[in-house]
């Protein structure tokens, strides 16, 4: 149970996504938290751990030794990703992404389980990247606030986002077609996508045809994109791969989150529970918009001064403040889910 004292310096549990364009803005967030009065208790693939110990200078130190030496508390651990150290993830992918949706969360729930038992100051938020799919079940089991993570920009949230949007118009997952109900669609399809591969599916699927190749203008707070400017995985035609099964399960379980912060500008895109589409949307707008060159060109100046703002150094930017607002948020939070009383 937290008290006044523990939500001075609250105490969050954060879990990389264990690919290093994951773990390095994991990283700075870390480090940004506790400078902030955070208590950090890191959490670290034994894998990702092994490869940096390998080209670290001083191999017995960890990622935030130099954090604690400026007086930073900022605690490391790591767990296995459920595969043998010495096995090359780059060359296994799809069973280590096989991996961190079946087996990993095993891991990190034991290991989060004994954080919060032994922890001093008690631990009382997790941080987990958006892409693991049970940041939820952990939180809730533990009486964590839950925040999501995302790492890569805002637009790229919002178009996995409405993932769904892009299969019901068809520009994702083949043409659709017209006999079947639309949400009976979305649910067939996410429960062919989340079935391990291969397996006995009892809800007849009809095979997807080749996707739409005109322009894509219904996605709430884009501007109108190119199919070609979609993620990779979101142009692919081979829809039945792990990281495809992983992205429907992702982003049904970022709904559930109390807050999600964004590494982009305008860090917390939404701390309402549910998140409601028009609320990003509304955010998403302020990155996207206008049609034309010129108008692209205008919205271009506006977001160098957006962004020549956001990191102003005398701590007035936007990107200081919206992260305050983060902090003070997250504190809330704590208190909701501990039951003390807002301004005790």
């Amino acid at each position: 149970m937290a008290d006044n004292h523990n939500l001075q310096n609250p105490h969050a549990i954060l879990v990389a996504y264990p690919l290093q364009g994951h773990v390095i803005p994991a990283v700075h967030l870390a480090i940004k938290l506790a400078t902030k009065g955070f208590v950090i208790t890191f959490i670290n693939t034994q894998s990702i751990h092994h490869q940096i110990s390998k080209s670290h200078s001083s191999p017995g130190d960890d990622l935030f030794a130099g954090a604690r030496k400026s007086g930073l508390d900022i605690r490391y651990t790591t767990v296995t990703d459920g595969l043998p150290l010495g096995l090359d993830r780059s060359l296994n992918h799809d069973q280590f992404m096989e991996c961190l949706l079946n087996v990993f969360s095993a891991h990190v729930d034991e290991l989060v389980g004994d954080i919060v038992r032994r922890s001093d100051p008690p631990a009382t938020c997790l941080i987990a990247d958006t892409f693991f799919v049970w940041s939820s079940m952990v939180a809730e089991k533990h009486k964590l606030v839950n925040v999501s993570f995302w790492t890569e920009p805002a637009l790229v949230f919002t178009l996995y986002y409405h993932w769904d949007l892009l299969r019901e118009n068809g520009h994702f997952g083949g043409s659709v077609s017209n006999k079947w109900n639309p949400a009976q669609q979305e649910k067939d399809y996410f429960d062919f996508l989340c079935s391990p591969r291969g397996s006995e599916w009892d809800v007849q699927w009809e095979m997807p045809q080749d996707n739409r190749k005109d322009s894509i203008d219904y996605i709430p707070g884009v501007g109108s994109i190119k199919p070609t400017d979609l993620m990779s995985y979101l142009q692919d035609a081979d829809i039945g791969t792990v990281v495809h099964r992983i992205i429907p399960k992702a982003f049904a379980e970022v709904k559930k989150a109390d807050i999600i912060i964004c590494n982009t500008v305008g860090i917390n895109l939404c701390d309402e529970r549910p998140i409601a589409r028009e609320k990003i949307a509304d955010n998403i707008n302020r990155l996207m918009s206008g049609k034309t060159s010129d108008e692209l060109r205008n919205e271009m100046k506006k977001m160098r001064k957006t962004l020549e703002d956001a990191v102003a150094t005398d701590g007035n930017g936007s990107s200081e403040r919206n992260f305050k607002q983060f902090v003070n948020e997250v504190k809330v939070k704590i208190r909701q889910r501990s039951g003390i009383a807002i301004g005790t």
